[in-house]
């Protein structure tokens, strides 16, 4: 099961797109980590990146009035945190899934003022989490999806934390369906860590073999922002042609491939539609 859930880690790009602004194609350093060939120096910048993010969204809705957070607590309040583990065409299994459970033990500590439970998928890589990059750690809150929801069938005002991390779901459509009961509102929002939030929102599962998962996609999923969003768009052979990245409260940014590093070459209102990005990484190239 744990190995399997390595082929639903890549994330689709196919999703509405509403508006687009072109702009001048020049290379930034804010997008220079990209291009770093050392994977220590990419990984810690994308967390350093993606903490902030979400403390800027955090921050946000804390300031919310009583009044209208009462009325938004049926909302979903859901943050997608997107991004490759690892940068390279021959990415192993076991280096995939390590390095996305040592990012979420730092994550989590990074925001242990909001009192996070990181739930993973199953009872298995929860203890395999406790047994390898949580080891040491024993203020952070582990569990999972059945869990914490037997806990909550037990007591719904069971405490499951101020913050809810949700790991990789998604290795069957079974954990993506229960992990949208787990309650996630201004008053304890979730954080989806490589969640492949894109394959529910393109459409990837269609409707009517998947009626379930349709159904709490457009009621759940399809609220989440992407409050930390980095992926690359593949062109003429090159997985890492372009990027496709926002970070809270921006817009996406799409960037291309130059000789010194990313520029970039578009702006987007929402997460465009992957031929979109395609033909404009195309022709900026």
């Amino acid at each position: 099961m744990t190995l399997g859930r390595y082929w639903v880690l890549s994330v689709s790009f196919f999703v509405s797109w509403v508006s687009v602004m072109v702009v001048g194609s020049k290379t930034s350093s804010r997008y220079s980590y990209l291009s770093q060939p050392k994977e220590d120096i990419y990984l810690n910048t994308v967390l350093r990146s993606s903490v902030d993010a979400c403390k800027r969204y955090l921050g946000d809705i804390s300031k919310v009035p009583k009044e209208s957070a009462a009325s938004q607590k049926t909302s979903p309040c859901i943050m997608e945190v997107e991004f490759l583990p690892m940068r390279k065409n021959d990415i192993s299994v076991v280096e995939t899934l390590d390095t996305n459970r040592y990012f979420t033990s730092l994550f989590a500590k990074a925001l242990r003022d909001y009192k996070p439970c990181v739930v993973f998928p199953d009872k298995n890589e929860m203890n395999l989490a406790i047994q390898t990059s949580f080891k040491d750690d024993k203020e952070t809150r582990l569990s999972n999806i059945p869990k914490v929801l037997a806990e909550l069938q037990e007591d719904p005002a069971a405490d499951i934390g101020g913050l809810v991390i949700l790991v990789n779901p998604g290795f069957n459509v079974e954990e993506w369906i229960e992990a949208s009961h787990i309650p996630a509102d201004s008053t304890r929002p979730m954080i989806c860590i490589n969640g492949a939030l894109d394959r529910l929102r393109n459409g990837y599962y269609p409707g009517l073999f998947y009626p379930k998962l349709t159904s709490v996609t457009k009621s759940f999923y399809s609220k989440a922002d992407q409050t930390f969003f980095v992926q690359p768009v593949a062109c003429a052979g090159d997985r890492f042609r372009g990027y496709i990245t926002r970070e809270y409260p921006g817009k996406f940014a799409l960037l291309v491939k130059d000789s010194v590093g990313y520029a970039q070459i578009a702006e987007y209102d929402e997460l465009p539609k992957g031929m979109d990005m395609f033909n404009a990484v195309k022709r900026a190239s």
